[in-house]
């Protein structure tokens, strides 16, 4: 996959810009867990416990992902932009608050940007755990990545953020093993397409297992 050397998933990411309105998944229905194919009993949501801090990938659910390799391992998070790894200098789940929808997003401050990455989920309201397959999500589920805008307080797919990926994720999201729905591990990763190169972010990872999502 380019030079995302730490993971094993496919190559050749299709990545698109999406209008934010298309963030939101239909609300209604539950699922205790959603799988590639937006079934209710796929997937699973890994063990039992991820709790505060988290302790290892067996509790996140990591340990049964595929691809993951090396890189989606241990109980430290990990950043790798345009195939180099970046030191993470800060690293904070926060709760969104939604009637219809599990959600929440990540945010990510590293050393070698000023701006702030952002990771944004939301699923369809349901009992947790949830194990999602990123690259190939069910039409409900919905994942974002911007560096430079916060997409729970602005649109960031009009020009405001200075990277937007919406779509052509590869790797899987648990959620749900911790304190509440929004305690979520993300192992992922995306790369620009060939016919439409990104001007800042043209490859990136994210591992960060057990994350607690606070108000």
């Amino acid at each position: 996959m380019g030079s995302l050397t730490p993971f094993t998933f496919t190559a050749a990411l299709a990545v698109a810009t999406i209008a934010l309105v298309a963030l939101a998944p239909a609300c209604g229905g539950k699922q205790s867990t959603i799988d590639g194919n937006g079934n209710g009993d796929g997937g699973g949501g890994g063990g039992g416990g991820g709790g505060e801090g988290g302790s290892s990938t067996t509790d996140s659910g990591l340990a049964g992902f595929p691809g993951g390799g090396t890189f989606c391992t241990g109980d430290t998070p990990r950043m790798m932009v345009n195939g180099a790894e970046v030191s993470l200098l800060k690293t904070q789940g926060k709760a969104v608050v939604l009637n219809c929808c599990d959600s929440a997003e990540l945010v990510l401050a590293t050393s070698a940007f000023q701006s702030i990455f952002y990771v944004l989920w939301r699923a369809p309201a349901g009992q947790s755990p949830g194990l999602v397959n990123v690259g190939a999500p069910p039409s409900s589920f919905s994942l974002e990545v911007d560096l430079g805008c916060d997409p729970t307080t602005s649109p960031c797919n009009t020009g405001s953020a200075e990277e937007h990926y919406a779509t052509g994720f590869q790797g899987q999201i648990s959620y749900g093993n911790g304190m509440n729905a929004g305690t979520t591990s993300y192992c992922i990763s995306a790369t620009e397409p060939a016919n439409s190169p990104h001007a800042v972010v043209h490859s990136l990872s994210i591992y960060a297992p057990n994350v607690p999502s606070t108000l």
